[in-house]
């Protein structure tokens, strides 16, 4: 996030609210494609 690169993460634990608003994607858990 602090070098301004997109992040594709899963959404577990506390990952979907450590990401800025318009980042990156959250993906759910065991999802083939994002």
């Amino acid at each position: 996030m602090a070098l301004g690169r997109p992040i594709l993460a899963t959404a577990v634990g506390a990952i979907p609210e450590m990401l800025e608003d318009g980042c990156g994607q959250v993906v759910p858990p065991g999802c083939p494609r994002p």
